[in-house]
C-alpha cells in the first residue's frame, strides 16, 4: 500500500481491487520455514476515506467460501470495535497486536486465520476511515491445493531445496520486470538476492543464467581484489569493501577467511 498513501491521506473517495507484487527480504533468514517468501503477490481491495468496512467483510468472506478456504476465526483488537462485522460470520478473538503503523499511515487490523493457524489474509482501517485489503495469493494456493508448506505448491521448482525455489521463483519475476543488478534500490536487493543464490547452489539451469554467470565472475573478482587489500593492509572499516570493491557485507567472511 506504500504508493497509496497519499491517496489514504486525501481521502478521495474512491475504491477498487488489484493484485500487487511484492518483494520483501527484512526477514530473509525465515525463508525456507514454510511460511516466509521473498516474492508474494497480494490479492486486495482498497477504499480511501469510503470507511465501508462491512462491504468488504462481505466481499472477502464470500471470496473464502467460493475458493474452499476455511476460515477458523479472526483476530482483531480488543478497542477496534471490529466484533460486530465478524461476529456473525466467524469466531473472533481479541489480540492487542492486531495494529498496523508505518509512522504516517495505520489502524487497527482483522487477521484471518485457517484451521492450520496460517493467516491468509487481514483487512486495515488505516486513520480509521479507509479501507486496506490483503490476502496472499501463495497462501491461499497453499490452502486450495492442501499443502503444509507455502513453497509446496505448483508455483515452485520441486527439484530444488525449500530456499533456491524461493529465490528462483523471485529472480525470475526480476529477470522478467528487467529489474538488474546494481547498486542501488531495487537492483541492489537484486544484486544481494542472486548472490545469495551463487553462495547456497552450484550449476543450475535458471532462466537468468546470464545473470548468474555475470554476477559469479563479479563476485569471484571482487572477493579477490578485496582479499589482496586485506593482506596488504589489514583492518579496515567493513564499508570500505563494499565501497570500494563491490564486496557485499554477507560476502566479507569469503575476504577475511580467505587471508
Amino acid at each position: 500500500m506504500q504508493p497509496l498513501k497519499p491517496r489514504f491521506q486525501s481521502r478521495d473517495g474512491a475504491s477498487y481491487g488489484n493484485v500487487q507484487y511484492c518483494v520483501r527480504t527484512s526477514d530473509i533468514d525465515s525463508v525456507g520455514d514454510g511460511t516466509h517468501l521473498t516474492f508474494f503477490q497480494m490479492v486486495g481491495s482498497f477504499g480511501f476515506g469510503t470507511n465501508n468496512y462491512q462491504q468488504h467483510v462481505n466481499l472477502w468472506t464470500r471470496i473464502a467460501r467460493d475458493l474452499e478456504i476455511p476460515i477458523s476465526h479472526v483476530n482483531i483488537h480488543p478497542e477496534s470495535g471490529f466484533e460486530r462485522y465478524w461476529e456473525t460470520i466467524f469466531p473472533v478473538r481479541h489480540d492487542p497486536d492486531c495494529l498496523w503503523s508505518d509512522g504516517n499511515v495505520g489502524g487497527y487490523c482483522s487477521e484471518l486465520f485457517t484451521p492450520s493457524g496460517l493467516e491468509v489474509g487481514n483487512l486495515v482501517n488505516p486513520l480509521g476511515h479507509s479501507i486496506d485489503v490483503g490476502f496472499g495469493y501463495e497462501r491461499m494456493l497453499q490452502v486450495m491445493e492442501g499443502k503444509s508448506r507455502v513453497e509446496e505448491t505448483e508455483l515452485f521448482d520441486q527439484s530444488l531445496d525449500p530456499v533456491s525455489r524461493d529465490h528462483v521463483r523471485t529472480l525470475t519475476v526480476f529477470h522478467r520486470q528487467r529489474i538488474l543488478p546494481g547498486n542501488r534500490g531495487r537492483n541492489y536487493v537484486c544484486r544481494r538476492l542472486i548472490r545469495r543464490f551463487i553462495r547456497l547452489n552450484g550449476e543450475v539451469d535458471v532462466p537468468f543464467q546470464e545473470w548468474l554467470q555475470s554476477e559469479r565472475e563479479r563476485m569471484e573478482q571482487s572477493i579477490r581484489d578485496a582479499r589482496r587489500h586485506w593482506r596488504k593492509n589489514g583492518e579496515r572499516p567493513d564499508s570500505f569493501y563494499w565501497d570500494t570493491f563491490g564486496v557485499l557485507p554477507e560476502e566479507l567472511s569469503l575476504v577475511k577467511d580467505g587471508s
